[in-house]
């Protein structure tokens, strides 16, 4: 089961939102954004990175409609 069915599921039981993402590590948020974006129609791409001025940056989730 994805994680996003699975807390849909806990908030269809009436926990609140921001109970059920509280205990996931960065990672795991990550994975949830994406899932949230690709499963509403976004083109998603993770961890993009690039330099910019000698500075490396690093974007975690980028979503494209």
């Amino acid at each position: 089961m994805s994680l996003l069915k699975a807390i849909v599921e806990k908030m269809e039981r009436g926990i609140p939102a921001g109970r059920l993402v509280e205990g996931l590590c960065w990672r795991d948020f990550e994975g949830f954004a994406a899932e949230i974006f690709s499963e509403n129609g976004f083109a998603v791409r993770r961890n993009i990175r690039f330099t910019s001025e000698r500075k490396r940056y690093e974007i975690d989730v980028v979503a494209f409609q």
